[in-house]
């Protein structure tokens, strides 16, 4: 086992720690602000137990080998800033409400899972967000409209998914985007949209 802890105030970062993430238990832990644990080869489902965690910023769990559902518990961890979970074997459907109680989320990354469903239909309640990546999952359905409502995303990537139906007119109000990837098959509603978004600049 190798570990490395740094500690500033309540701050405690835990790097490269092997365990496994299904047989931890975070109930004692309520004043843990950075939690790191990528690319630990960690197993197992994520444990609901993270939601005890009231003071986290920072979540990630990227880069392992978890699997089971995203637990609704981290929804309600409202100070939370970034939640990066890329690169696991998650599965399931994320909730349309994910964002109501995450007024501080500014970066998402769930991208390169098994993630299905439609897209959360508000993901525009996280007002804070600056950057989300879902691609490379199995999504479905369409762009919810709501999504043009994101005043301060910058990237937003979702491609790779199986999304269906025309991108929404209100993609178009994204005006501080910078970096977007979609399934765009039709080229007339391509020029549409960059049309749009470039006329905002």
């Amino acid at each position: 086992m190798m570990a490395r802890v740094a500690m500033t105030g309540l701050l405690l970062l835990i790097y490269c720690i092997n365990i496994s993430a299904s047989r931890t238990n975070f109930t004692d832990e309520s004043a843990l602000l950075y939690l790191s644990l990528q690319m630990n080869n960690l197993t197992g489902e994520i444990p609901q137990s993270l939601g005890f965690l009231s003071r986290l910023e920072v979540l990630d769990l990227s880069e392992n080998d978890l699997y089971g559902y995203v637990p609704s518990s981290i929804f309600n961890i409202s100070s939370l800033k970034i939640i990066d979970l890329n690169l696991n074997d998650l599965s399931g459907n994320l909730p349309n409400d994910m964002c109501s109680n995450l007024p501080m989320l500014q970066y998402l990354f769930m991208g390169n899972n098994g993630l299905v469903g439609e897209l959360p239909s508000r993901l525009d309640k996280c007002t804070q967000l600056v950057a989300l990546s879902l691609s490379y999952n199995r999504f479905t359905g369409n762009l919810p409209r709501e999504m043009g409502n994101m005043s301060k995303l910058q990237d937003m990537f979702l491609g790779w998914n199986k999304l269906t139906g025309s991108i929404p007119s209100e993609i178009q109000n994204l005006r501080a985007i910078q970096h977007l990837s979609l399934e765009i098959t039709n080229w007339s509603e391509l020029f549409h949209l960059l049309w749009g978004i470039c006329r905002l600049w």
